[in-house]
């Protein structure tokens, strides 16, 4: 049912060939998809949570996430956003952190893009959703309790 699918987020293997085809600007097939999973991530604050983006984490079989809390009635158009996590998933399940400043407040920010660096090291960047603003860097530093 279209309904139950609105509340899940998903999540593809696919092969590192056809990307490494399709970002180098060569006509690929599509995509060989070697497992798939339906994630269903929360909320926060009253506002579901929605994958962002994904990066593999080096040296293990967890990949990193970012999700954000976007008041939106689709993928596409923009909405009031709640804030954003970081979070790890693997075959068991994925366990959250709200991004915060230095000090323990939330940062109302919509992370979009997260890379993790071979020395463990993840840099994101939130989207303004402001042609007149450019993104903002963000070091993201993993300490503290996970609660999800």
């Amino acid at each position: 049912d279209e309904a139950d699918l609105r509340d899940l987020d998903a999540a593809f293997d696919i092969d590192g060939a056809w990307l490494d085809a399709l970002l180098g600007g060569t006509v690929a097939p599509d995509p060989v998809i070697h497992a798939s999973a339906r994630w269903s991530l929360g909320e926060l604050d009253g506002t579901r949570l929605s994958f962002t983006d994904g990066a593999a984490a080096p040296g293990s079989d967890r990949w990193w996430f970012a999700a954000a809390a976007e008041a939106s009635p689709d993928a596409v158009e923009d909405g009031d956003v709640v804030g954003s996590v970081v979070g790890w998933a693997d075959d068991h399940g994925a366990r959250w952190a709200q991004v915060c400043d230095e000090r323990g407040d939330p940062v109302p920010c919509k992370l979009e893009g997260i890379c993790a660096g071979p020395d463990g090291r993840l840099v994101g960047v939130c989207d303004p959703d402001d042609v007149e603003r450019p993104g903002e860097w963000l070091e993201l530093a993993l300490d503290g309790p996970w609660p999800r």
